[in-house]
């Protein structure tokens, strides 16, 4: 019998079939791996939804809390939750005791909301609490650790490190300080990187490296010139460098 002829494109035609043959023929018998991969696959992604659900919920959570502790110090204070600012209350030990009190309700909510910008932003406050009861050395570590966690370019690795040097020069540990102030002056977002600078300038003027200063004021020139001319940083720098010479 004469079999019969077949064109280029049946060919190709029963090539395809057979290659789709084939590959139907290797998912029935792979069927159970198959059906493992797609349900892992299906299972991460449903994983990264909830995992970012969790993650915005808590944060929203978190959030909450901080507000509510600072309108409980707001009141404690005598001030409005409204209010821009908190008022200082004329009576001392009103102060005193709304801080201590909010100091512990910070530090709660850093230890209930671990991981959230809320937890970090607590950490802060409670920091402000510390320098406001003159507890140096408390908010000395609470900002390093603080500082440490925090990414390079984060802005509130600028805001601690600020806060750090300004409780370090409150020990009289001026050089420390006008290191804290330069690391701080690194964080590129920082809106006034220059101030930073110039605080840094003062700490080592007064701890007597002079050096250091005049790097430091010569940075604050290069980074806010308006603002170093207010400050009367040029005449700084005059005095310092007929030291140095």
């Amino acid at each position: 019998m004469t079999r019969p002829v077949r064109g280029d494109t049946e060919a190709r035609a029963s090539g395809f079939d057979a290659k789709m043959e084939a590959g139907f023929a290797w998912v029935a018998e792979h069927l159970r791996m198959v059906l493992i991969v797609l349900g892992v696959l299906l299972l991460a992604g449903v994983s990264v939804a909830i995992s970012y659900e969790i993650r915005t919920s808590s944060e929203n959570e978190a959030q909450l809390a901080l507000a509510l502790v600072e309108a409980g110090f707001a009141r404690a204070m005598g001030s409005s939750v409204s209010d821009a600012l908190v008022v200082e209350p004329a009576n001392e030990a009103q102060a005193t005791r709304g801080r201590e009190e909010a100091l512990g309700r910070f530090e709660a909510v850093v230890l209930d909301h671990r991981g959230t910008r809320a937890a970090q932003l607590a950490q802060l406050r409670a920091a402000e609490m510390e320098v406001d009861l003159a507890r140096w050395r408390d908010a000395e570590a609470r900002l390093g650790q603080l500082a440490g966690g925090l990414s390079g370019d984060d802005i509130l690795r600028a805001v601690a490190l600020r806060l750090m040097g300004f409780a370090l020069e409150q020990q009289g540990r001026f050089e420390e300080a006008g290191e804290s102030y330069v690391r701080a002056g690194a964080v590129e977002r920082y809106p006034v990187r220059g101030g930073l600078f110039i605080a840094a300038g003062a700490s080592f003027a007064r701890a007597g490296a002079v050096e250091r200063a005049i790097a430091a004021f010569q940075r604050a020139v290069s980074l806010d010139p308006e603002l170093a001319e207010r400050e009367g940083v040029v005449d700084r720098l005059g005095e310092l460098s007929a030291l140095s010479g």
